[in-house]
């Protein structure tokens, strides 16, 4: 039997980021197939029609049922993301305050951009379709 070399603390896990990737992407693929939007002539249009609220029918339940469960695909981000949490702050300074002032910083650079590119995405989208997931007032500046 051959031996499996035993991981440290502080190795990177690709699978696992692989996985937390994927459980992200059935979070998205969960919202949008379900969210509805109003075209511009007032109607409300969504990804899949159904006669029913809230039901899908055929071949499209069992395919909603095995690859688009969000809720479990959050469990599962949460989970490993916390493991992902742990191993970054184990691989970080000992000192609790370089340690929390390394983890903000990295965070903010991480997550604002993408924050902000998506907002302008939108805000493109709605200014140069008038493709609504919600009604005009949501879009106003202040809304």
């Amino acid at each position: 039997m051959q031996d499996i070399p035993a991981r440290g603390i502080d190795e990177f896990f690709p699978r696992l980021e692989a996985l937390r990737g994927l459980a992200a992407l059935v979070v998205v693929a969960d919202h949008a197939w379900q969210s509805p939007w109003n075209d511009p002539s007032g109607g409300t249009r969504s990804f899949i029609r159904s006669t029913a609220e809230g039901v899908y029918g055929g071949w499209t339940t069992l395919a909603l049922s095995i690859f688009g469960n969000g809720l479990a695909a959050v469990n599962l981000f949460f989970v490993i993301s916390g493991f992902v949490l742990l191993q970054s702050l184990v691989r970080g300074p000992a000192s609790t305050t370089t340690n929390t002032v390394r983890f903000v910083i990295a965070r903010l650079f991480r997550i604002y951009p993408a924050a902000i590119a998506t907002i302008g995405i939108f805000l493109l989208v709605f200014y140069s379709t008038d493709l609504t997931i919600s009604g005009p007032a949501a879009y106003a500046p202040l809304g």
